[in-house]
């Protein structure tokens, strides 16, 4: 329920109200927003729950309020019954099951803003991003590489459609802080190879213009924080220190 008392002295002391009418319009707003909104965070834990206990279902867990700090509670409950969005209700509903399960990074609250921040799409793009990381892990254990995304490809359609996004979300997941973009520039053999074709058709000297010759790159890089919230959504048992 939305606590509208603060709103009272503003609304009485408006001089063409009086205090029956400045009482009518903070009725008004807790019947008409305040039950709403209520009921509205009540369909999505409702929502929520199922999630939640298929997730504790298949890593064989059940639910112990003991085993998570009271302020991860409180923000994951007031984050969590905000989204309507089924693909983020689940993220929220995998957070919250790998947290009970020891999951450190899942215990850390900024993921549950980082959650909160994101659209349909942005979940999309960062599955993507996790499909990558974890590829990589798995074939570099020991020194896994940096996480670099090709923007232009990325964003071009050139690839199959499961392995591109949209503009806006891309800039959207940067920032949130998921992603943070390099800009490389270097030189294009295909540029220079078509620079010295037009000098020769030109019978000037084969130099080829460097300043053609240059490409500038987007490079997209997982940052720590997008790091964190990828083992907090995929790695099922706290990890060793």
């Amino acid at each position: 329920m939305i606590d509208v008392t603060g709103l009272t002295p503003i609304i009485k002391s408006a001089p063409e109200l009086d205090s029956s009418k400045g009482g009518v319009l903070s009725d008004l707003w807790h019947g008409i927003v305040g039950d709403r909104v209520a009921n509205w965070r009540l369909k999505n834990a409702a929502s929520l729950s199922p999630k939640v206990s298929k997730h504790l279902d298949d890593l064989g867990l059940e639910i112990n309020p003991d085993a998570i700090p009271e302020r991860f509670a409180y923000s994951w409950f007031q984050k969590a019954t905000e989204e309507d969005q089924p693909e983020l209700q689940e993220l929220f509903a995998k957070l919250l099951a790998n947290a009970a399960a020891g999951n450190g990074e899942a215990l850390n609250r900024r993921n549950i803003d980082l959650l909160s921040r994101m659209s349909p799409k942005d979940a999309l793009l960062l599955d993507l991003i996790a499909k990558a990381y974890i590829q990589n892990q798995a074939r570099f254990p020991r020194h896994f590489p940096d996480i670099r995304i090709d923007y232009d490809r990325l964003v071009s359609g050139r690839a199959p459609p499961e392995e591109t996004a949209e503009a806006e979300t891309v800039d959207s997941v940067i920032a949130i802080g998921i992603l943070r973009e390099e800009q490389v520039v270097r030189f294009s053999a295909q540029r220079i190879s078509n620079s010295m074709s037009r000098s020769i058709r030109r019978t000037a000297p084969p130099f080829p213009d460097l300043n053609r010759a240059m490409e500038t790159k987007r490079i997209l890089h997982l940052t720590k924080v997008g790091e964190s919230l990828i083992k907090a959504l995929h790695t099922k048992t706290k990890e060793p220190s």
